[in-house]
């Protein structure tokens, strides 16, 4: 069933008391659906997730905005790692983080099924996370790299100034 469906499903259930078509009078359907409703609440009239960090301590609660439409979800996702808008200081509060901190941003207001697996997702497509490698440069950076640690041998925090004997070396 789709993502969707199912919350509205468990939307109007919170809402009317009445069960989905498709659960029919079976005891066990109800009780499952019931179970899978439990980890819900309307709250200003949206359906929230009870997400609850430590089962023990329930000081800890927060109430999760539920995200039904796929692609408001994804630009969630992509505003958590890039930043919303086209300033610095937009970008700078995306920062292209790791999947952890960008999980962590969104599990802070929203919440949707497969919130860690569409960060992953995005994360591995994103080009100024994963650039494009060129096998020359790559090749003629490691020799630059190679070079650098035979010349200094202990020296290596004054790399920066063989930098440019290195390089005419090369060239």
């Amino acid at each position: 069933m789709e993502f969707a469906t199912e919350m509205d499903e468990v939307e109007e259930f919170l809402w009317t008391n009445k069960y989905p078509v498709h659960v029919g009078n079976d005891k066990g359907k109800k009780a499952n659906f019931r179970r899978k409703c439990r980890a819900f609440v309307l709250q200003d009239e949206c359906l929230k997730f009870v997400h609850k960090p430590n089962r023990r301590d329930m000081t800890e609660v927060r109430f999760l905005g539920v995200i039904k439409d796929r692609q408001y979800q994804l630009d969630i996702v992509l505003a958590s790692h890039r930043g919303a808008g086209d300033s610095d200081e937009a970008v700078a509060l995306g920062g292209h983080v790791g999947r952890d901190k960008v999980i962590d941003r969104i599990m802070q207001r929203y919440w949707w099924r497969n919130v860690t697996s569409d960060v992953v997702e995005t994360i591995k497509t994103c080009l100024r996370c994963h650039p494009q490698a060129n096998g020359l440069v790559e090749r003629n950076n490691r020799t630059v790299q190679n070079l650098l640690l035979r010349t200094l041998s202990d020296r290596h925090e004054n790399w920066d100034k063989c930098l440019h004997g290195v390089l005419f070396a090369l060239r």
